[in-house]
């Protein structure tokens, strides 16, 4: 039996201290203004709660208020509950239903929603199940002391009809009961103004609930005015009637749960603080309750509180009609008995806070209690109808409410169970791969993805979908097997494929190969990149295209990351910059199990990695129990209130968790467990099915296509009022997002030609770049630049344009600071998310700290640009470790990779469009540090230049009389020009090729490139670095001029001539070609 103590009371202000139960009844308001609260929460055990499970309600009843009303006889106290909670008083239900339960239960959408009803009582208000016992309990204590209780409360509705209706014709009790003029629905004020009870008073007040309550308090302040009068109240200041709601969470839990300590969550989709508070007491009485959703129509101050730490009241000018009449309150009375166990019951602070309240409208918590908020597991809605509707259903996939529950037909760990099943099967089916990660992480992938994630399995491209992100993708079978469980086009075929040629299950995860895959990773740290760099996108898009009442970009971005993540140093280049750019949306589920493939890390990894995300500026939580899904669910929770900050969420678990004999070792990391200790790991994990079978039920508990059909319904019927009301916005968004280049943009490029071709400027091309840029960004408000702290000499800004800052996401140009890895692989994460043309830039011997990021751009069709300038030896003084030798030959080498060289402005211009026009595939532009002349070319014809390779200027005599050909790239387009006129002078005929782009060259017909490089002629190739790549295009007659060793430091002008890139040089080498 719960343990019962003589209970006092004291006020969360300090005074009062040791007041009874029926002392506080009829005081309501403490005499310094403060809330009374019990001097310690009186404790249940999971005992008592078994016990209680067949207890009529007046019974459970008795059990929960005898600990609070201890200076009551409890047989009086018995008796008096019993004549309260009547199924003659709650029997305001729907034919057929047992009223004897006072609240019962029905279920609605197949069973999986249980709907606890609190509205049976006599005026349909769930305040009837607390009024009726403060009735009662008014009645018996003023009989008992022989006196009379005048009772002045506020309400802007249910409240008074509900007090007023158990308070008629008492004996001693007289009610005065405020409301807002004009502000009450029609249904609640015809309650109240109906009654005809001498006892009864209703007095309207100009003004909000918020005016009304505030009189109460203040005569309750007043103590002589107070007992002058023996004022006392009903509102939910007064303790009794938090206790009597505290009441019904206990009997909802009895009804909803099957077992002892099963969690529930909880929240009241349209109820007040009060409301919501009573389960916050019963939680800390012992009931297990995990989070308490606050979906209130409390003016958004609340929801303010939960996100920021901020409480800021509403006066009652700016207290804002909301969708339910009876709520338009700014100020939570009961807030204050939440803050007070917050602050660890010091009455000081809460004097401090309050008094900051009364003088300035508000007050900021610390960082230390807004950690305690945090933990506490309340989670917060704004106002809207819509807003409290998602918060209560994307929440949670099983949900108690004073109103509503989704029970889990299937635990978390049965689920947990059949990832870790499907995973190490097909791992020891292929003979290959990593099972530990995906046993280890198996219960935080089921909590997510079965409670949290906004996904639909039927549409894996809906544009409102949460991004999931599997950073550690050595672990890809928790993902393939969480897609699989969760209705996507994922087979059991498919999972007994994996790593097998042509299956949906690759070794590691691709986008565009398994449904319900946002990036391809592997490559350690690159996953989180592109994370950063989706969440970026979002809270762009967002700005850009979101309106009041329309959000129709809001999702968050997931990201699993593990301790090989968290070595590599991209981690450190873009989690900090996730920290400066406020992306709140981002969660990062840290795998921390201390095991890598060499064994355990502490030999080689001891960062705090909570101080390191700190510093960046992260909302670090934990560490928690990764293996516990209620511990994860509340800390997702968290996160997802979280409104300024990216949430890293720090889960110890343990690698091959459920292997009896390999779990915590490297053995379980990276190679099958093997069949005996497979056999033995179904065994410790309960899993007796063959592999690769999962129950039916399984299978029906996690299924989120109907779920992710409503969601992604309900978002397109919001777009389609967005489409209604902002129409050239929605258009833009959809032309945006299908990555559609807009009307104008031809036109664009043809006037940027034109112009080029016209002005025949010499300049470098770098600048070239940037005047293309100037001509085509106007036309593309997707256009994105951003440069590695070197946007001044790689031009990549253009005129007009902002930078993007934490205070300005509309800015289209990023400032990466000296990251030039974390830039790119950021940049292919906004490619991912789509709605932007992303390009960076930084010079191009530091492509090498980027090469993977651009390999992985390439690997995954991206429309991804990358801008490389100072590209050679011309840049001159820096010296080798800044010039560029074999960079431009290696970025050849990457497939799917174009690598543009221009040698003028028109070639810039034609690089930037066709890079802007690809789908399919990324682009490195390399532009010169120095001068480069206007190639004078024979004519301008954009479409040859666009096939990489052309023919610039052709033998003076004609294609017929050709002795040879000089074919170059980029600043060496003007020394064959020069070279030409030196041998047609002497009478030879030579043509001359730009080459441009060879990867596009190579992809045009052989009659084409035969056409431009005749097999029949000798060919001088002339780059300026590594020569290679170039023999291919020579046909066995032919030459390189370029550059196999490092260069020098020295002004440009002398390594040209030292390096041999002259044009008498040139003349010699053809002259010697035509010599064979």
């Amino acid at each position: 039996m719960a343990i019962k103590y003589a209970m006092t009371y004291q006020s969360t202000r300090g005074e009062d201290e040791g007041a009874g139960y029926s002392d506080i009844v009829l005081k309501g308001l403490a005499a310094d203004g403060g809330l009374f609260m019990p001097r310690i929460y009186p404790q249940v055990t999971k005992t008592d709660l078994e016990d209680w499970r067949h207890l009529s309600y007046a019974e459970l009843a008795f059990e929960i208020l005898r600990l609070f009303a201890t200076d009551i006889e409890e047989d009086t106290l018995k008796t008096m509950l019993a004549g309260v909670y009547r199924e003659e008083v709650y029997n305001n239900g729907r034919t057929g239903e047992d009223f004897s339960k006072i609240t019962p239960t029905r279920s609605i959408d197949g069973g999986k929603i249980r709907i606890l009803e609190l509205s049976n009582g006599p005026t349909l208000a769930f305040k009837d199940m607390a009024m009726q016992y403060l009735g009662a309990l008014f009645e018996y204590i003023l009989e008992k002391r022989n006196t009379e209780l005048n009772i002045l409360g506020a309400t802007s509705g249910d409240t008074g009809s509900a007090a007023e209706y158990a308070m008629r014709g008492r004996k001693g009790v007289r009610v005065f009961m405020l409301s807002p003029e004009g502000r009450m629905s029609a249904f609640q004020r015809a309650q109240m103004y109906s009654l005809k009870d001498p006892n009864i008073f209703n007095i309207a007040v100009k003004g909000s609930f918020d005016d009304a309550q505030d009189i109460v308090k203040a005569c309750s302040q007043d103590a002589g005015f107070k007992a002058t009068y023996n004022i006392g109240t009903v509102n939910s200041i007064n303790w009794a009637r938090v206790s009597a709601q505290v009441v019904y969470y206990f009997k909802g839990w009895l009804e909803v749960t099957e077992k002892p300590g099963e969690v529930i969550d909880v929240t009241v989709p349209s109820g007040n603080f009060g409301n919501i508070l009573a389960g916050w007491i019963a939680k800390q009485m012992g009931l297990p309750i995990g989070r308490l959703v606050v979906a209130t129509n409390e003016n958004d101050v609340l929801d303010e509180f939960f996100k920021t730490g901020v409480y800021r009241v509403r006066d009652s000018e700016h207290t804002f009609v909301t969708s339910s009449p009876s709520m338009d309150i700014s100020k939570a009375s009961n807030f204050e008995r939440y803050i007070y166990d917050i602050v660890g019951r010091n009455a000081g602070r809460i004097r401090e806070l309050w008094t900051q309240l009364a003088l300035k409208g508000g007050f900021a918590l610390t960082e230390s209690e807004m950690a305690q908020v945090r933990e506490s597991g309340f989670v917060s809605a704004k106002s809207t109808h819509a807003d409290r509707r998602d918060a209560s259903r994307s929440a949670f996939i099983r949900i108690f409410l004073p109103d509503i529950k989704m029970t889990e037909t299937v635990s978390a760990k049965t689920m947990a169970a059949a990832v870790r099943a499907l995973s190490m099967d097909a791992v020891e089916r292929a003979k290959s791969g990593h099972p530990g990660m995906p046993m280890g992480m198996a219960d935080i992938a089921v909590t997510l993805f079965t409670r949290h994630l906004r996904h639909n399995p039927a549409d894996p491209k809906w544009p409102a979908r949460d991004r999931f992100i599997l950073s550690n993708g050595h672990g890809s079978m928790l993902q393939y097997s969480m897609l699989h469980l969760t209705g996507y086009d994922v087979s059991i075929e498919d999972i007994k494929n994996f790593r097998q040629l042509g299956s949906k299950t690759p070794g590691h995860p691709e986008v565009g190969i398994t449904p319900g895959v946002e990036t391809t990773t592997g490559p350690l740290g690159q996953g989180i990149a592109n994370a950063v760099g989706m969440a970026l996108a979002e809270k762009m898009l967002a700005a850009e295209f979101n309106r009041d009442g329309f959000e129709v970009v809001n999702n968050r971005t997931y990201c699993f990351l593990g301790d090989g993540c968290m070595m590599e140093g991209i981690s450190h280049e873009v989690c900090s910059l996730a920290g400066v750019w406020g992306l709140n949306k981002l969660i990062a589920i840290y795998d921390d199990n201390g095991i890598s493939i060499d064994g355990d890390i502490k030999g080689w990894y001891g960062d705090d990695v909570r101080g390191r995300f700190e510093a960046y500026g992260w909302n670090v939580i934990g560490p928690i129990d990764g293996h516990d899904a209620e511990a994860v669910d509340v800390a997702l929770t968290q996160a997802e209130a979280e409104t300024a900050k990216p949430t890293l969420i720090i889960c110890r678990t343990v690698i091959g968790q459920g292997s009896p004999n390999r779990a915590g070792t490297a053995k379980a990391h990276g190679e099958a467990l093997g069949g005996d200790e497979i056999a033995a790991t179904r065994a410790n994990i309960g899993w007796n099915y063959p592999p690769f079978e999962v129950p039916q039920e399984i299978y029906t508990a996690m299924d989120a296509r109907e779920a992710g059909r409503r969601m992604q319904g309900d978002w397109e019927a919001l777009f389609a009022k967005y489409e209604e009301t902002y129409p050239e916005l929605a258009a833009e968004f959809k032309r945006r997002l299908a990555g559609d280049l807009p009307a104008g943009f031809d036109e664009a490029v043809m006037n940027a030609l034109c112009a080029a071709a016209s002005a025949a400027e010499t300049v470098a091309t770098r600048k070239a770049s940037q005047k293309a840029l100037n001509a085509l960004a106007p036309t593309l408000p997707e256009l994105l630049g951003g440069s590695a702290d070197l946007t001044g000499s790689n031009l990549t800004n253009w005129t007009g344009v902002e930078r993007l800052t934490h205070d300005n996401m509309r800015g289209r140009h990023i400032s990466y600071g000296v990251r030039e890895f974390g830039m790119s692989a950021i940049q292919n994460g906004i490619a991912l998310y789509g709605g932007f043309i992303p390009y960076c830039g930084t010079f191009l011997t530091f492509s090498d700290y980027a090469r993977n990021a651009i390999r992985m751009a390439a690997l995954m069709k991206l429309r991804s640009i990358f801008v490389y300038t100072h590209d050679s030896i011309g840049l001159g003084e820096d010296g080798p470790t800044h010039q560029s030798i074999e960079h431009v030959s290696s970025l050849r080498l990457i497939p799917n990779l174009d690598v543009w060289r221009p040698a003028d402005t028109v070639e810039s211009v034609v690089a930037w469009s066709a890079a802007l026009e690809r789908r399919d595939g990324p682009a490195a532009l390399i532009f010169t540090r120095q001068n480069c002349a206007f190639v004078e070319r024979d004519e301008v014809d954009a479409d040859a230049i666009a096939k990489g390779g052309y023919i610039a200027a052709e033998a003076p005599a004609g294609a017929d009389k050709v002795q040879a050909v000089i074919v170059a790239t980029g600043s060496e387009v003007e020394l064959a020009m020069k070279a030409r006129a030196l041998l047609t002078a002497m009478n030879i005929q030579v043509r001359v090729v730009s080459m441009p782009c060879c990867d596009v060259f190579d992809r045009q017909d052989a009659e084409y490139r035969n056409a431009v490089l005749p097999s029949d002629k000798p060919i001088l190739a002339v780059e300026a670095g590594t020569t290679a790549l170039w023999y291919k295009y020579l046909h066995g007659n032919g030459d390189v001029l370029g550059i196999d060793t490092f260069g020098e430091s020295a002004p440009a002008s002398v390594l040209w001539k030292h390096f041999g890139f002259t044009p008498e040089n040139c003349v010699q080498k053809v002259l010697a070609l035509i010599a064979k």
